[in-house]
């Protein structure tokens, strides 16, 4: 699987979503599926850092798929904090920009340090 969602190593509360190589659409709803129930468990409010590092391209049916995300317990339960997107590029991050106004709000920035360094100082 292209698409992983796992608890970071040593920020207590934050989750690490990695997007790896072409990520099709369905990886995407499907690990952002279980961003949610991890986000419901929790009993607290949960950060995540989308790691786009190493993703190639933009999955097919992204935009259209934006109303969906959207729905999701990640992207709307109580415990859903702040979305924190690390090495989005070109198209990439031109299509998050549009996705930050017309959705839920996302932190972008270009290295895991400032993503992280802007964790702690929200805490």
């Amino acid at each position: 699987m292209t698409a992983t969602v796992n608890w970071h190593p040593e920020l207590p509360g934050v989750l690490i979503m990695s997007l790896i190589g072409n990520t099709t659409m369905n990886e995407v709803l499907d690990v952002t599926a279980q961003e949610g129930e991890l986000i419901k468990e929790a009993g607290r409010v949960v950060h995540t850092i989308i790691d786009l590092r190493e993703v190639e391209g933009i999955p097919n049916n992204f935009l259209s798929s934006v109303p969906r995300i959207m729905s999701m317990p990640a992207a709307n339960h109580a415990n859903a904090g702040n979305k924190i997107v690390v090495g989005a590029s070109g198209l990439a991050e031109m299509l998050l920009n549009i996705f930050s106004k017309v959705g839920r709000k996302l932190h972008l920035f270009t290295t895991m340090q400032e993503a992280i360094d802007f964790l702690r100082n929200e805490a």
